[in-house]
């Protein structure tokens, strides 16, 4: 028997015993953990074994929270690779889709991502967003290979990138109807989230990009070219030709920052 394989039988030997370590540990003493690690308004409860198990992800307390049931399963072939990673399935109404998230020490990486969701349910998840009150379809996804890291902790630290699509984009207190419909690529810099619109169409075009700053002072802003419609409302018409400078195709040049 060669040193070599004395070596892959103690590899295949550790790599057992994790698996069947992990196939029976149960997942709930991990619970408060994960709700420590999740961003406010959050929060899970778990059952099952962390190797395959069910949970319940909310937004929220009380009878308006956001409920979304989620099962997962370990993927052991990572732990080739010295990794481990779970398939988590949420099926819901407002949330659904599949992502394979890899536990770190420091931030969590999601790959293989592929999530739709209600854009209404947006003011239950972000309270802050409930102003705008959003409706339409979200798509959110991550470029082949690609990898997007969320850190843990108070301030939302981003790594990677992915993309966003939105259907038919609506903001009620804004107008009665859809604005449009845009595709978003974003890249996490720590905590600076770049993000370009690669795609647009509808009653409010959009051609440029931004960033925002996670932590404090948090910061949103948006450098580019917007194509409003005449059949938007004539009060985001005024609103828009405030902020924008005219540019001799017709579209206006805005260049415009806010806190969040």
């Amino acid at each position: 028997m060669t040193w070599l394989t004395r070596r892959r039988i103690k590899l295949l030997f550790i790599a057992a015993f994790i698996i069947g370590a992990i196939e029976f540990l149960p997942a709930y003493p991990f619970e408060g953990y994960l709700n420590r690690a999740l961003p406010l308004p959050w929060n899970v409860a778990v059952t099952g074994s962390v190797w395959d198990g069910y949970g319940v992800l909310r937004a929220k307390q009380g009878t308006d929270a956001l409920t979304v049931p989620l099962t997962w399963k370990f993927n052991p072939v990572d732990l080739l690779r010295l990794r481990a990673s779970w398939t988590l399935t949420p099926s819901s109404p407002a949330l659904s889709g599949s992502l394979k998230v890899g536990a770190g020490w420091q931030a969590a990486d999601i790959s293989e991502l592929a999530l739709t969701l209600d854009a209404e349910t947006l003011q239950q998840a972000m309270p802050m967003l409930a102003i705008f009150a959003p409706s339409g379809t979200l798509f959110f996804s991550t470029p082949s290979q690609s990898r997007l890291s969320l850190g843990y902790g108070h301030d939302l630290r981003v790594g990677g990138e992915a993309l966003i699509k939105a259907d038919n984009l609506g903001l009620r207190p804004v107008s009665p109807t859809p604005l449009g419909s845009y595709q978003l690529k974003i890249t996490g810099r720590d905590m600076v989230i770049d993000y370009v619109v690669t795609e647009s169409s509808g009653a409010l075009k959009l051609d440029g990009g931004g960033s925002i700053q996670t932590a404090s002072p948090r910061q949103i802003g948006y450098s580019g070219y917007v194509t409003p419609s005449a059949a938007l409302p004539e009060n985001v018409l005024s609103q828009l030709r405030l902020i924008g400078q005219p540019a001799a195709d017709g579209r206006l040049r805005i260049d415009w920052k806010a806190r969040w």
